[in-house]
């Protein structure tokens, strides 16, 4: 049970657990006609069990919440979310100008205490209140219940998780099995990917904003949606998380370039033609960044720095007790910034290390972490940095989930110091990352199966 600020004592009722099943077998039910309805794509054998993961580890999440940590962010949602919905019973046109309109104050007192009140903190912050704006025409559906808007939040974001896979396999579909495990099973991008937060939101608004750039870019299909689905996500992102998309945006420009100026070139030519491509996807980048910059607030690529700084010494009071970590101070020179850069990455990559685990939660976390520091380690002991740099020239989309990973883990270790917050905020890329080794890994044991058979060759 919780006290909230709007409904006094409130928990899950019985009816939604009773309801709950109905939606689950209701989406079984779809996902079953989608199934069937390619069955000709082998990839589609992944799909039940994908959407089964995705809405269990929802279910799950929304269990943690309610009963072991009762309380947290997912429970501020989806409070004013509900009272926004009750908004909409009583005063259906303020309704939709809280929905689409400004942060103005007037309009908080458009809620009474019949309504209950958006939380002030989530209101006047234009990126969290992009959750409760989701949120809120979910609930609908749930009838106001958290578990199966919970449900039903997870079953939306997995959609953009599936197309992201539906690519890859596209490029490597002799991969597909290891891209199944990477993008659509990992743990820890399960759980905090499903449930009502911001991670899901950003982390499926990402997936679709690289399905929608290789549609558009590279394969030339359905222009206007991909252009549409473009716009949406990086909305999304730009609403919600911004530092994704400024992180996104150089690799994926970089990777749209590379493949379309270079493709069927010969690779000396490459080699001199890449510190362009560089140098434009940069160019590029900053012109989009300039046009969002009144969007992204202190985000912005002139005030970032001054958010990690303020970020970070947040992050390390005293108040998050032993959940915290420290890469060093640093100020706004670049050489500060630089000199902590590895350390960051590898904070955002894989920390909590397994000893630094405090809970039973954060010790899954350790463990995941430590599976994929080994299969980091073990992937780049085995390639010279010739032939890495000749694959990845080679695998644009390889270059662009490792120029994402990094930047995004750079800027994650950076600003973040709670591993809390850190095992949450670093799903996004995950996927990308793990896809990049894979298929890193793959192009080792070719090179080794290759020279076994020219050595067979030569010895008969």
């Amino acid at each position: 049970m919780f006290n909230n600020e709007s409904f006094g004592n409130w928990s899950i009722e019985f009816w939604e657990w009773l309801l709950a099943p109905v939606y689950v077998v209701i989406i079984i039910l779809y996902a079953d006609y989608v199934r069937k309805k390619n069955s000709q794509n082998p990839l589609y054998k992944y799909y039940m069990s994908a959407i089964l993961a995705k809405v269990g580890a929802g279910i799950l999440f929304a269990c943690i919440y309610i009963y072991y940590y009762k309380g947290g962010d997912t429970i501020m949602y989806y409070e004013s979310g509900w009272a926004l919905v009750n908004l909409f019973f009583k005063k259906p046109i303020e309704f939709f100008y809280v929905l689409f309109g400004d942060y103005s104050d007037e309009k908080v007192y458009y809620f009474d205490s019949s309504t209950g009140y958006i939380l002030g903190y989530i209101y006047h912050d234009s990126q969290t209140f992009g959750v409760v704006r989701v949120l809120g025409p979910i609930l609908f559906l749930s009838f106001k219940s958290y578990v199966i808007g919970t449900i039903l939040f997870s079953w939306f974001s997995f959609f953009g998780i599936w197309k992201l896979f539906l690519m890859y396999c596209e490029k490597y579909p002799f991969l597909s099995d290891k891209f199944a495990l990477v993008i659509l099973f990992i743990p820890s991008v399960l759980f905090w990917g499903s449930g009502i937060l911001k991670d899901t939101i950003t982390l499926s608004a990402a997936c679709w904003y690289v399905y929608a750039m290789n549609k558009l870019f590279l394969k030339r299909m359905d222009l206007w949606r991909s252009v549409f689905i473009i716009f949406c996500s990086s909305f999304a992102l730009v609403l919600i998380k911004p530092y994704i998309f400024i992180t996104l945006l150089p690799g994926s420009l970089l990777w749209i370039l590379l493949e379309r100026v270079l493709h069927n070139k010969k690779r000396g030519f490459i080699m001199i033609i890449l510190p362009v491509i560089v140098v434009l996807s940069l160019l590029i980048g900053a012109a989009i960044l300039s046009l969002f910059s009144d969007k992204m607030s202190k985000f912005s690529p002139d005030k970032i720095f001054q958010t990690a700084i303020s970020t970070q010494k947040d992050l390390k009071q005293d108040y998050y007790s032993k959940n915290s970590f420290d890469i060093g101070e640093y100020d706004e020179s670049a050489s500060s910034i630089i000199k902590l850069a590895p350390l960051a990455i590898i904070s955002g990559l894989f920390r909590p290390f397994i000893w630094e685990c405090t809970n039973i939660v954060m010790i899954f976390s350790g463990l995941e972490n430590l599976i994929i520091l080994f299969f980091t380690v073990l992937v780049f002991i085995k390639i010279k940095p010739r032939r890495l740099a000749n694959i990845i020239i080679d695998n644009p989309v390889l270059l662009f989930g490792l120029v994402f990973s990094i930047i995004f883990s750079f800027a994650l270790g950076l600003t973040t110091a709670n591993f809390g917050a850190l095992v949450r905020f670093k799903i996004p890329a995950l996927p990308f990352f793990l896809c990049s080794l894979v298929i890193l890994n793959y192009f080792i044991k070719y090179d080794a199966k290759t020279k076994v058979e020219e050595k067979a060759k030569v010895e008969k």
